[in-house]
């Protein structure tokens, strides 16, 4: 039922949010988030935060800011945070989520704030919103290994139509982007 699918979901956002990873390191690992930093990110470091085009199929291309654990690079796999600025589907901007960012990537999140499609910016209506939302959690599961993320502890969130955004990508079925790669779950 609806009911038990909600509380599935929480249960499973408190304990992503509530866990911490501690998992040994080696050569292997290094190698691959050394791939990542040169693909995807560039030259970061732990505490930084860089902007990375997941989304080129639209235009402007869409945007996620990624937060950098503190401990990134300590652990094998980091939990991810992704969460949605609000704006009434109209507007909004990235950095409306950045506080949150911080405070997560120092928990040892990998803290992502994602811009999406709004009615300003693309001309568009929600139902192409969620079809972002579902995008960056597939982008996410897609770059799991080279972003050093666990692709099962994924937590959505947001603010005001974030939240929207957020409840949407694990309640609403369909609704995808035609070309995102359908084999990766959407749902956080």
């Amino acid at each position: 039922t609806r009911e038990s699918v909600m509380k599935k979901q929480l249960i499973a956002g408190i304990i992503a949010a509530l866990s911490m990873l501690s998992c040994a390191n080696d050569s292997s690992d290094k190698n691959q988030i050394k791939k990542f930093h040169n693909e995807i990110l560039g030259e970061v470091s732990p505490r930084s935060n860089v902007s990375v085009v997941y989304k080129a199929s639209v235009n402007p291309q869409l945007k996620a800011d990624v937060f950098i654990p503190k401990n990134y690079g300590e652990v094998k796999r980091h939990p991810v945070l992704i969460t949605f600025h609000g704006g009434g589907w109209t507007e909004g901007l990235t950095a409306y989520m950045h506080n949150q960012c911080w405070i997560f990537s120092e928990k040892g999140f990998i803290a992502i704030a994602p811009s999406y499609r709004t009615v300003n910016s693309h001309s568009v209506t929600p139902l192409e919103s969620i079809a972002d939302a579902k995008s960056i959690i597939r982008w996410v599961r897609k770059n799991a290994e080279a972003l050093h993320a666990d692709p099962d502890k994924i937590v959505v969130s947001g603010a005001s139509a974030g939240g929207h955004l957020a409840a949407s990508t694990s309640m609403i079925i369909g609704y995808d982007d035609p070309k995102d790669q359908k084999d990766i779950n959407p749902i956080a």
